[in-house]
């Protein structure tokens, strides 16, 4: 299973690094995945076996990052909405 992050550990150990958590097999939804820091942290997540969900407001952007992430092996589905709107959260139901 994929391990995100990690602890180092002191030397002589057995094991340099010890799993926080596992994400393989879960659904993450990543705010702002479109660009930025959110379309990097929804590749991270992806390519460490998450089914990543980007809402964000550019279609154009989002179509780009689901179809670069699911072409390399992952899997991702985009939603077009403003997560600050309450009337847009609630639509995309």
């Amino acid at each position: 299973m994929a391990s995100v992050l990690m602890h180092v550990i002191p030397p002589g150990n057995p094991s340099w690094e010890i799993p926080v958590f596992e994400i393989e097999g879960r659904h993450i939804l990543v705010t702002g995945g479109s660009g930025g820091l959110g379309q990097h942290f929804a590749r991270f997540l992806a390519n460490n076996g998450a089914n990543v969900t980007l809402p964000a407001r550019r279609p154009e952007a989002l179509t780009e990052n689901v179809a670069e992430i699911n072409g390399s092996g992952g899997k991702a589905q985009s939603v077009v909405l403003d997560v600050t709107l309450a009337t847009g959260v609630n639509g995309a139901r």
